[in-house]
């Protein structure tokens, strides 16, 4: 395989139990969890040629949809992650590499493990890996897939659910399943073996840090900084990324951007003070998507109280606050103490966050 060869992964929710909106929040999740991975060279969304008109146009994107970019000696890696992170959830695959393509269904880790090998042939494209491609299967299922390979190579990969492909593959794929079986290279010649056991070696899933979205008053922005700077060593830890919307950068929706990571935060931070509560921006959009979320189980909402203010009656109110006591920051003898204390209450709230079963 051309380890410097670029794959592109185009990755499509396609669980049916999801509606659309529940695969475009799957893939706003996916889009800002790839950006942080040092494998993956790009990603971003598709944009919908034939957007329906007077439906909900995701913003110009396919529902469920998006494109990375990675090199061919990523590709193990990458599929741990995405296994690690779809958990069981259908997804649809295009792979494409020099110009040629190959689409796969896969349902989960194990599923996306097993096809290893398979696109590592694919992706190494000439005719040497052709060959290990044909004579990697071990009977009863390498005749079946000699044969097709021979009678329908130009529609091998360009079609694999219509065509000889899938027939061979999937039918690989069952009995290996069913016998217990696993797929490895063998060190001597680099073909495909039937081992014993498990789809895929046990692999401890690195645990991924809890996204935490800051909802605030630009007037509060010297607070919001003053949190952030407490939050440090969380970061450092790698428990959380933080995000607000002083990031969106240059030229970017603003409005699309403050969605998508509001949508997909773990936490939620809503910094109250007189001027949040004024913000219509804040109160009438942040504030409803977040209570929504945290009302469906999807984030956790934490009231900070920056300033003394009229909050009781809020959707908010009924929820713990921070500092201790609800008492605003502003009116701590030692706001040291009292960010602290909102330090050490966001960290409890993470460490919870991040042992619920994926």
């Amino acid at each position: 395989m051309a380890e410097a060869s670029t794959v592109k992964f185009v990755l499509n929710f396609a669980d049916p139990e999801l509606d659309a909106d529940e695969r475009e929040n799957e893939a706003q999740r996916l889009l800002i969890q790839l950006r942080d991975l040092d494998e993956v060279e790009s990603v971003e969304r598709l944009p919908d040629p034939h957007p329906p008109a007077g439906n909900k146009a995701f913003g110009g994107f396919l529902a469920g949809a998006l494109a990375a970019n990675v090199k061919a000696v990523n590709l193990a890696p990458m599929l741990q992650f995405l296994g690690d992170r779809l958990s069981q959830k259908a997804v649809e695959l295009e792979i494409e590499v020099d110009g040629r393509k190959l689409k796969l269904k896969a349902a989960g880790q194990q599923d996306l493990l097993s096809l290893l090998p398979v696109l590592q042939k694919f992706v190494a494209g000439t005719e040497a890996g052709e060959n290990q491609l044909e004579n990697s299967f071990e009977n009863p299922f390498e005749n079946t897939f000699k044969n097709s390979f021979k009678n329908s190579p130009e529609n091998l990969f360009e079609n694999p659910f219509e065509n000889a492909f899938q027939t061979a593959f999937q039918s690989f794929h069952a009995n290996a399943l069913s016998n217990g079986s696993s797929i490895k290279q063998t060190p001597a010649s680099g073909a495909i073996a039937p081992a014993t056991r498990t789809l895929a070696s046990p692999v401890s899933p690195t645990p991924r840090p809890v996204s935490v979205f800051f909802s605030y008053s630009h007037k509060d922005e010297d607070l919001r900084d003053e949190i952030a700077t407490h939050l440090s060593l969380l970061k450092r830890q790698g428990l959380i990324t933080a995000w607000h919307d002083r990031e969106i950068t240059a030229g970017a929706e603003w409005s699309g951007e403050i969605d998508a990571h509001l949508n997909t935060a773990q936490i939620i931070l809503l910094l109250v003070s007189a001027n949040f509560l004024a913000s219509d921006y804040c109160y009438d959009v942040e504030l409803t998507q977040a209570i929504a979320r945290h009302e469906r189980g999807e984030a956790c909402v934490i009231p900070i109280i920056l300033k003394p203010s009229d909050w009781t009656g809020a959707p908010f109110g009924k929820l713990q606050a921070l500092p201790k006591n609800a008492k605003p920051i502003t009116t701590w003898e030692n706001r040291d103490e009292a960010l602290l204390n909102v330090a050490q209450g966001i960290r409890t709230a993470v460490q919870r966050m991040a042992a619920r079963p994926t």
